[in-house]
């Protein structure tokens, strides 16, 4: 019993090694629009040029949006809890969680990566 404890945690750890490898590469924005259900709720990464920056707040806490592009013009809405330094054109890596759809009041937002990180990898492209 005892080894066979050892075998499946040994395969679990690799396994969660696998897991957390793969999901160091960014995932294509076609990939992601093609079958937002298969993403819906769960963590990315993807990468593309900012697009339209917009800073608000809501509640005192202030956000940032913006369009997250790609080189074939496929686009993914980005909200961060946060005001972010971006310009049009940087070029950015963002990390967070997908959602296909979710309501706001009387408006729907589709295909939207609600970020927990965004790193600026090269400005102004």
């Amino acid at each position: 019993m005892r080894r066979f404890s050892i075998i499946l945690l040994t395969g679990l750890l690799i396994g969660g090694s696998c897991v957390l490898v793969s999901s160091s590469h960014a995932l294509e924005l076609q990939a992601l629009l093609d079958a937002p259900g298969r993403y819906d709720g769960r963590h990315v990464r993807v990468t593309g040029k900012a697009s339209e920056p917009r800073y608000n707040e809501s509640r005192g806490k202030p956000f940032t949006v913006f369009d997250l592009t790609d080189g074939a013009g496929r686009t993914v809405r980005i909200f961060g809890w946060e005001r972010l330094s971006l310009h049009e054109g940087d070029f950015v890596a963002v990390e967070g969680i997908f959602v296909q759809a979710k309501q706001i009041g009387r408006h729907t937002i589709r295909n939207e990566v609600e970020a927990r990180s965004v790193r600026i990898l090269s400005e102004r492209h």
